[in-house]
């Protein structure tokens, strides 16, 4: 029986259990890195658009002489800018008085601020609307 196996051995024409397959070789070296990619563009200047000096606010003023009611509105310069506060002055004192903010949240139209006044004699009601300028 020894002969055999010697003999099996030689030749190379055993029979027997298959091996094992081996196990996987180590990963190799990463490659070299690629091109840097194309740039962005720029964001808005700021934190979600607000802005960073004194210079981004301004003031309108609107101006109706008249009798009786009297409404002026005093408008921001376009749809995207911001309505801080407004405020109204009459020169002669008035019967009843309204002052509140036009349009503030519509973000497609122009805001600004409104006045009204009503009396029997003439007047000079004068609206100021203190906005942001966003670009």
């Amino acid at each position: 029986m020894k002969r055999r196996i010697w003999v099996c051995l030689l030749l190379g024409a055993c029979e027997g259990a298959p091996s094992t397959s081996a196990s996987d070789g180590r990963d190799g070296r990463d490659g070299a890195d690629g091109a840097a990619g194309v740039n962005g563009t720029d964001g808005m200047d700021g934190l979600n658009g607000v802005p960073q000096s004194k210079a981004d606010l301004y003031t309108v003023t609107e101006q109706l002489y008249g009798d009786y009611t009297l409404t002026v509105t005093a408008m921001c310069d376009d749809e995207n800018d911001i309505l801080l506060h407004g405020g109204c002055a009459d020169e002669y004192g008035s019967n009843s008085y309204g002052s509140f903010a036009f349009r503030p949240d519509n973000e497609f139209q122009t805001s600004g601020w409104t006045c009204e006044t009503s009396s029997s004699d003439s007047r000079v009601l004068t609206t100021y609307a203190t906005c942001i300028s966003v670009p």
